[in-house]
Formats: structure tokens, sequence, C-alpha cells
């Protein structure tokens, strides 16, 4: 009997200093079957939307501007602040921590730059890649919706990335933060979505990359 064993693990690396690179990893074991497993989709609650550190507040709507100023509230650690010599310096306080955020994105960046570098040098399987894009151009166009547009899909041998339109920064955010479940696709394991810095407040790119076989 076949045995069809499926986990999904989610890293959320950037969370606790307040970045928003977010790594969904999914792993499928067992026998194949004609039809594509079933990503599993991860049950979120609302989560407010994290802006990462550096960015333009103007090049952001209010609403993502007052998510942060909550969740930055909810991160702070009263009790470590309590026994810190910075809780009788709060301006001390808040600008370590907005370094401690930058180190971290300034990290996620570079790793993602890293995958994409080493993903240039990937070989094409086209009797896999065609087929496969094709898949993920129907899937992502099913689930964004008007949300965003799928620009352009790219599958090599390994790995495909994903270019999507949103209309703003702040849409690309929400995506990534709530909505990360309609990034999943069928025939890929996992992802890496990590936002850049914007250049305006309108049209703004989101570069996602799989890993798939």
């Amino acid at each position: 009997m076949a045995d069809m064993r499926s986990t999904l693990a989610v890293i959320a690396t950037g969370l606790v200093s307040g970045a928003i690179g977010a790594v969904v990893v999914s792993h499928f074991q067992g026998a194949s079957t004609s039809a594509p497993p079933t990503i599993p989709r991860i049950n979120e609650d609302r989560k407010a939307i994290i802006v990462p550190p550096g960015w333009d507040p103007h090049l952001l709507s209010r609403v993502a501007n007052l998510e942060q100023r909550v969740q930055d509230l909810r991160s702070t650690n009263t009790t470590e602040l309590a026994s810190s010599a910075e809780a009788n310096d709060p301006a001390a306080m808040i600008a370590k921590r907005e370094q401690e955020r930058t180190e971290h994105y300034q990290h996620e960046l570079a790793f993602r730059d890293q995958q994409l570098s080493d993903r240039a040098q990937e070989p094409v399987d086209s009797r896999w890649a065609y087929p496969q894009e094709q898949n993920m151009q129907s899937s992502l166009s099913s689930a964004l919706g008007q949300s965003a547009q799928v620009k352009n899909i790219d599958c090599r041998d390994k790995t495909c990335t994903a270019t999507l339109l949103f209309p703003t920064p702040t849409d690309a955010l929400s995506t990534v933060r709530q909505h990360s479940n309609d990034l999943a696709v069928s025939g890929c394991n996992g992802f890496i979505a990590i936002p850049t810095p914007p250049m305006s407040s309108g049209p703004y790119d989101l570069t996602v990359l799989y890993t798939c076989r």
C-alpha cells in the first residue's frame, strides 16, 4: 500500500527582529500518484504587516504604518527592558532594536541574492521546465486573482522563479505576511519570498524563488 506522508515546515526568518523575509518549506515523501499531491495550506490567523527596516514610510499605506507601530509595541519584552540599563534611555533602546532589525534584514537580502546567483548557473531541463512553468502560471494566477499579475515564470533544472507585479509595495508585504498560502504551487516543495526595498509607492515586483526537485 502506498504510503503518502506530507509535512510542512514554516520558517519566518525575521519575525523576531521585525524584518519581513519568509521562507516556506514543504516536503513530500511516498509513492507518486497520477495526480500531484495537494499542497498543505498553512492555517494562518490575521497577522500584522511587518515593514522591513529602512523602507521609506511615504511609500507605504497608512494601514501598513499603523500595523507596524502596533507590532513594535507587541514585540517589546517588558521583562528584559526592566533589567536593562537601556530602560532609562528609550532612544538608545529604539536605536539598538532598529540596528538589529536592519542587520537581520540585510542578511536576508544577502541570502536571497546568493540563492538567485547560484540559480543563474543552473542548467535548463526543458522537458520538465516548460510544463512546470505552465502549471505555475495557472496556479498563481488563480490564487492571486486581481491582487497581483504573474509577469514571468522561469524554471530550470531544479528551481523556478516567479515575478509577481503588485499594485503597491504594501500589497506585496500583505501577501507575504498574511496570504503566503497563495504563493504555494504543486510540483515545488518550497519557496523563498523576501521583498526588496521599493523604489516608489506604485507598482512593485516581487521575485519568489521555488525549490522543486
